[in-house]
């Protein structure tokens, strides 16, 4: 068993050592339901007062989120989902990806070049990882747009993604039989701690 989590363990640190600007977060959940957390997270984001404007919610890509349908009080932690995520504030393509190629076939291809521990990222994560920039006064994607290439919107023809551009933090949808010069991935690795 040891030597099973010692394989484990680096294989892990490998997949970790080939991120871009690695970076922790620590991704709550205040909710088992996956839109109500969301909802939480992008209210968070305006009431932090971070961003130039309120965030930004294509509902038909992510659903309902019933924005300030509870007060920060409210929401209680029931668990954290710690991630190492890619944090480059404007990622560069990712080497063999065609940025000329329709985005559904590039997020095939990107899911394919995948190593062991290697996930990419969702709505929370990406989330998070704003709020962060935001607080550091160095906002991501301001000229890119991130593909939330792990969300589960990701179907059908609209692809989900996220950028700062002008100050304002959008969670919005790309076509995915169009090719998205400005679509860029980020990978990332975590797990799951519970409160008690």
């Amino acid at each position: 068993m040891q030597q099973a989590f010692s394989l484990e363990k680096r294989a892990t640190i490998r997949t970790l050592r080939t991120l871009r600007t690695p970076t922790l977060i620590l991704r709550p959940n205040v909710s088992k339901d996956s839109v109500e957390n969301f909802a939480a997270l992008a209210n968070a984001i305006d009431e932090s007062g971070l961003a130039s404007s309120h965030t930004y919610v294509n509902q038909d890509v992510f659903g309902p989120t019933g924005k300030k349908s509870s007060t920060p009080q409210e929401r209680k932690v029931i668990s954290f989902k710690p991630r190492i995520i890619e944090g480059t504030r404007e990622m560069s393509l990712m080497a063999g990806d065609n940025s000329r190629s329709i985005l559904r076939d590039r997020i095939l291809a990107v899911h394919e070049r995948r190593i062991r521990h290697q996930e990419g990222t969702d709505r929370d994560s990406y989330a998070m990882l704003i709020m962060q920039s935001l607080l550091d006064g160095k906002p991501i994607d301001a000229q890119t747009c991130t593909v939330l290439d792990d969300d589960p919107a990701l179907k059908g023809d609209i692809v989900p993604g996220g950028d700062s551009s002008g100050g304002r933090v959008d969670f919005a949808g790309l076509l995915a039989d169009l090719a998205s010069g400005f679509a860029r991935f980020r990978r990332s690795v975590g797990g799951v701690v519970l409160r008690s």
